[in-house]
Parts: structure tokens; C-alpha cells; sequence
């Protein structure tokens, strides 16, 4: 009887210290994957803050492009915060005149998003922007180095300078054909209304009566 009962105190004595045991690894193993959780959420703030600082640094380095390449025309970086493109470079001829603008977007991710290109679209229109460049390192299906996707310019950071080239041509040589039409209507009414005006008819009548009396002197 002794023995049973002794028996039975162990097995009791067991069962309590394995219930014990259980809770703690249990809790050990809650404390291990909450400390799991604390560190992905750290890496990937970390990464998140890694990726901004790279974005940056993107950004610096096409804005210091441009500033060297295109010393005449007028380079900003928009302030943090307010909903505009990266860079907003004003395109000026020799004359130092403004031919256009172009909204910079500049982009340093993994995967490439659409979401961009309707957020740029936005922001042109708010800074009067005729041309709209992403730079990104990922660029969408279908676009090799650069190409014009749903009415926006992307590219790689590799073809940015002859890109940005190309564009400037463009835009200065359609001012000057705009500019050579500039009050076209105008000038042919003003035009018109002079070749039926009496002084136009009156200074023909002159040269052809003096040529008529040259020839009847020379006859």
C-alpha cells in the first residue's frame, strides 16, 4: 500500500513537472518567435531604409548628370513630402529661352510598379511638365534600355544622358516650328487686306505707268 502510494505521488509528480516543463517551452518558444518577428520587422526597416537612402543617392547622381550636361537649362529637386516628380528640369535653348519642362521620376526597387506611371502623369500636369522621364533599374515588360510606355518615358540609368539628348533636340526644334507659325492667321489677313488696299493698287499702277512710258520712250 505504501509502495502504491508512492507510486502514485511520483507519476503526480511527474505529470506536474512535465505540465511545467511544457509551459516553459511553451513560453520559450513564444519568446523565440516573438524576438523572429522583432528581427524581420527590423530587416526589413532596415532594408526599407537601405532602399530610400540608395533612392537618394540615385537621385543626387541624375540631378549632378543633368546639372553637367546641360549647364543652361534650370535643374530643381522637389522639397520631401510634397507630390511632384523627383527633378523638374527646365529645357532652355542658346538663346536662354524656356522651350519646355521635363518631370523627372527617379526609382531604385526590385520590382517595377504601374502605380508610378499614374502618379507622374499627375505630377506633370501640376508642374506643366510636356515630357515625363521614370528612371528606374527595373523597367517595364517589353522595354529594353528605354522606350516610351503608356504615353511616359522610361529608362535605365545608362541611357539617361543620350535619352535626355534626344528629348532636348526635340523639344527646341518643335518651339522653333511653333514659334515660325506663331500668328501665321494674322499675318496672312494683314497680308491680304494689303494686296486689295488702294495704296497697293495705286504703287502697281505707278511701276506699270512708268514702265509703260520706257517703253514708249524706248519705241
Amino acid at each position: 500500500e505504501f509502495s502504491k502510494q508512492t507510486d502514485e505521488k511520483l507519476k503526480l509528480e511527474r505529470e506536474r513537472q512535465d505540465l511545467e516543463n511544457e509551459k516553459k517551452l511553451r513560453a520559450k518558444d513564444e519568446q523565440i518567435a516573438q524576438m523572429q518577428r522583432a528581427i524581420e520587422d527590423a530587416k526589413r526597416k532596415g532594408e526599407q531604409g537601405s532602399m530610400q537612402i540608395q533612392g537618394e543617392i540615385q537621385e543626387d547622381a541624375l540631378k549632378e548628370l543633368l546639372n553637367h550636361n546641360f549647364p543652361i537649362d534650370s535643374i530643381t529637386d522637389v522639397e520631401k513630402g510634397i507630390k511632384w516628380a523627383d527633378i523638374i528640369q527646365e529645357v532652355r535653348n542658346d538663346f536662354g529661352q524656356s522651350v519646355g519642362v521635363i518631370a523627372w521620376e527617379s526609382k531604385n526597387t526590385k520590382a517595377w510598379s504601374d502605380g508610378w506611371v499614374e502618379k507622374l502623369k499627375e505630377d506633370r500636369l501640376r508642374v506643366g511638365a510636356g515630357v515625363s522621364v521614370i528612371v528606374s533599374s527595373v523597367l517595364p515588360e517589353g522595354i529594353t534600355r528605354f522606350g516610351l510606355y503608356r504615353d511616359i518615358w522610361v529608362t535605365d540609368y545608362e541611357s539617361v544622358l543620350p535619352l535626355t539628348i534626344a528629348l532636348r533636340a526635340h523639344m527646341i526644334e518643335m518651339t522653333k516650328v511653333r514659334n515660325s507659325l506663331k500668328w501665321k492667321d494674322e499675318k496672312m489677313e494683314v497680308l491680304y487686306n494689303y494686296l486689295i488696299s488702294p495704296e497697293f493698287k495705286a504703287k502697281i499702277e505707278n511701276i506699270v505707268e512708268a514702265f509703260q512710258t520706257m517703253k514708249d520712250d524706248l519705241d
